[in-house]
């Protein structure tokens, strides 16, 4: 794909607040002393994405603005804790990529991302195949050598406490790619009800 300026970047997420990033960071760095050959997520740029749109034209985005505000009046604010242990895709056995899950709040996560969905399907986005886990990646995982090392320690290390906020806007980020990784930054807010 060729790129130029009438094609952005963009994501729908949930922002997490000052707080958890740094919770997440101290997570992170129980295990970066040892795990140095992992790519670690800037905890400023951990969210909880609802969708990925890819590279959008720019006179699109109005469209997506409408679908989000479409949503605001469907959803109230609402709670999200996080499960307090350390997660992977595919599965714990085989990591690829390291995540934290969401306790309270996921089934209404999940139905705001089928909502999403549901409308930007509407508007000519294509419908994610694979099943939404509501996730907040921390880490990614390309050629490890140590895996059962890493694997025996994701069994047992979690966040010291509980952690939870409150959700109260969805996010439009655009993400523009660097060699340093990306930098995201907001496109459109939207403030649930």
């Amino acid at each position: 794909m060729i790129l130029n300026d009438k094609k952005i970047r963009l994501f729908i997420a949930i922002e997490l607040p000052k707080t958890i990033q740094k919770e997440l960071h101290t997570l992170q760095n129980a295990l970066k002393k040892t795990y140095q050959d992992i790519k670690w997520v800037n905890p400023q740029n951990i969210h909880l994405t609802l969708k990925f749109l890819g590279y959008v034209e720019k006179e699109k985005i109005g469209k997506i603005i409408e679908c989000l505000n479409k949503l605001t009046k469907e959803f109230n604010t609402f709670n999200i804790s996080l499960d307090r242990k350390i997660n992977a895709f595919p599965e714990i056995k085989y990591p690829r990529v390291l995540w934290v899950g969401i306790d309270e709040g996921k089934d209404k996560v999940i139905r705001i991302n089928q909502r999403l969905e549901d409308e930007l399907e509407k508007i000519d986005f294509k419908k994610e195949e694979r099943e939404f886990t509501p996730h907040l990646t921390i880490a990614r995982i390309k050629n490890f050598k140590s895996k059962q090392g890493l694997i025996d320690k994701l069994t047992t290390l979690s966040l010291e406490k509980e952690q939870s906020f409150n959700v109260s806007k969805l996010t439009l980020f655009k993400s523009i790619l660097t060699r340093k990784g990306p930098i995201y930054e907001i496109e459109y807010e939207v403030s649930l009800k």
